[in-house]
This record gives structure tokens, C-alpha cells and sequence, in this order.
């Protein structure tokens, strides 16, 4: 079912259907609770700064191939970049 954003109305069958938002609750781990803390008392640019230049080292200046490991943990690293620039 698409919903049209303005009228709140399925495109393919008309029918209207309230749109609720829902809140997402997520028990934190102490390692999880320590990372926020850390990322809430850094300069608003300077995070996301550093972790595209790891990212950008690691990928774009190492003669090493890397491994399937290190490549999703780099793209793992360039969504949490992203996350924190917008």
C-alpha cells in the first residue's frame, strides 16, 4: 500500500488510512549508552569529519586488499557518517 502524503490515501486502492507515528523503544547495552555520551559531548562537525577521513585512509590509501570483514565494517562506518552529518 503507497500512501499519498497529502490526503493520507492509498494511490493504488483509495482507501484512507490514518497515519500514526510510532515510537521505538530500544534497550541500550552499557557499551551502546558509553558511545552516546561520548558522540553527545564532541564538536558538531568534528566526528563525522574524522570518521570520513578513516574511512577515506583506509579504503583509498592501504596496498593491502581487504577482506569482506573490513569492508563492511568500513561501509558500516561511512553510514554512521552520514547519520551524524545530517
Amino acid at each position: 500500500m503507497r500512501i499519498n502524503d497529502k490526503k493520507n490515501t492509498c494511490t493504488t486502492c483509495g482507501q484512507t488510512t490514518p497515519i500514526k507515528p510510532q515510537l521505538v523503544t530500544v534497550e541500550l547495552t552499557p557499551e551502546m549508552a558509553v558511545a552516546i555520551e561520548f558522540i553527545k559531548f564532541q564538536e558538531a562537525g568534528a566526528l563525522p569529519n574524522a570518521l570520513k577521513k578513516i574511512h577515506d585512509l583506509a579504503l583509498y590509501y592501504t596496498n593491502e586488499p581487504l577482506s569482506q570483514d573490513e569492508i563492511w565494517a568500513l561501509y558500516l562506518v561511512e553510514l554512521l557518517r552520514e547519520k551524524l552529518s545530517s
